[in-house]
């Protein structure tokens, strides 16, 4: 009897645990069925969405060919900067043609007597690519009409070098003084500045002069200026704005370099220019307007794996001890900037403003501002700029 009853217990017991696990297995083959059905509907979604991201970026593609291929997207550090074309600072940016010339850059405008323009650029050709620089750098010449049409170009003013950078024009009195900065040690990669006087009815320099100081290997960015003491006018420069720096020569044709240095006088001036744009170099001369002269300067600054070039003002008092008085409290942007095509020896990790000519037109009772500005080492852009409403944004210096 009891054999009996272990023998029904025992086959109940198997039938339970043959019940529990068919039920098991079904559940399991079910939620197998369920996790590849899954699997195929994600595969197909994912393949769908895949298929839509590539409509997306082949749509946003031909759209950045046309519409959108001037869009850039400013770095972080310009996210709050207000575009100065908002606050009607900028006026108006016009994009210099020259087609005779491979991919101008950094010119410097002055005014023509009679109307119109003088501008002096860079340009560069390659040369063999193991050597070191790759490529030959030189100063070209045009005139402009009074709306910046170019009327002629000379390719090669005769500075009698292959490496000549950045020119810069002033006036000086009655005089026009073009400054550069040339090699004068190819293999250590030492430069300096260099000036000569242009005879615009020759389209030539009366002469060269080096500028050697020997104070650092590679002199750049010094900024020219007609400079007047009582009433002598001579040419002087801003070394430095931090600290502002004056330098002067009393004849350009001699190396003869003059230091002013006047007691009392604090040379480190709060620019108010925040330390994540860059240290402050120079760039346009300085021009005088009103009681202060004025000048474009640039600086820069990495970010994503780039170098970000941008554009500040500043002025000056007129006399010695040529105190700042004045500063932006942040870049100038207007729309289209860093826009130009990267050509010819620009690095394409570079976008580039900057400003390096400086022209004053008096319209209507209003002064603009033309700053000639090189962009992306690529272009040439004059950026027009109302004289007040860039004065109304500027900050006092103390």
């Amino acid at each position: 009897m009891n054999s009996s009853k272990f023998k029904i217990s025992t086959i109940s017991l198997f039938f339970i645990i043959f019940i529990v696990i068919g039920g098991l297995s079904a559940i399991f083959f079910r939620e197998m069925e369920y996790v590849t059905k899954l699997g195929k509907t994600i595969a197909r979604r994912q393949k769908s969405e895949a298929l839509v991201m590539d409509q997306v970026n082949s749509a946003l593609a031909e759209f950045m060919k046309t519409v959108g291929k001037g869009l850039i997207l400013y770095p972080s550090q310009l996210n709050n900067v207000i575009c100065a074309e908002q606050l009607g600072v900028v006026k108006e940016v016009k994009k210099i043609n020259m087609p005779s010339v491979l991919a101008p850059y950094n010119a410097s405008i002055i005014e023509k007597e009679g109307g119109g323009y003088y501008l002096f650029f860079r340009h560069d050709e390659s040369r063999n690519a193991w050597k070191m620089p790759s490529f030959y750098s030189y100063i070209g010449y045009a005139e402009l009409s009074p709306d910046f049409s170019v009327l002629n170009v000379t390719n090669k003013v005769d500075t009698g070098s292959r490496f000549s950078e950045d020119p810069r024009i002033v006036k000086v009195g009655k005089s026009l003084y073009l400054s550069w900065n040339d090699a004068i040690d190819e293999d250590n990669y030492a430069r300096s500045i260099h000036v000569g006087e242009w005879n615009p009815k020759t389209s030539k320099l009366e002469y060269i002069t080096n500028l050697q100081q020997y104070i650092a290997p590679v002199e750049k960015n010094w900024v020219p200026f007609e400079r007047k003491e009582k009433e002598d006018y001579s040419l002087g420069f801003v070394y430095g704005i931090y600290p502002h720096k004056i330098i002067g020569f009393a004849n350009p044709e001699r190396n003869e370099v003059i230091h002013p240095q006047y007691e009392g006088y604090n040379a480190l001036h709060d620019l108010h220019w925040v330390k994540q744009w860059g240290i402050i170099r120079g760039g346009t001369p300085a021009r005088l307007v009103g009681k202060e002269y004025i000048s474009f300067f640039h600086s820069s600054f990495k970010e994503g794996g780039k170098i970000w070039y941008v554009m500040g003002a500043y002025t000056f008092e007129a006399k010695a001890p040529y105190k700042i008085t004045s500063v932006t409290p942040c870049p100038l942007l207007f729309p289209g900037i860093y826009t130009s095509e990267i050509l010819n020896t620009a690095d394409a990790t570079k976008h580039c403003i900057f400003p390096a000519g400086l022209a004053i037109e008096e319209k209507q009772g209003d002064i603009l501002l033309h700053v000639s500005c090189g962009e992306n080492d690529s272009a040439i852009k004059i950026v027009t700029i109302d004289y007040k409403k860039l004065r109304e944004m500027m900050v006092s210096v103390k």
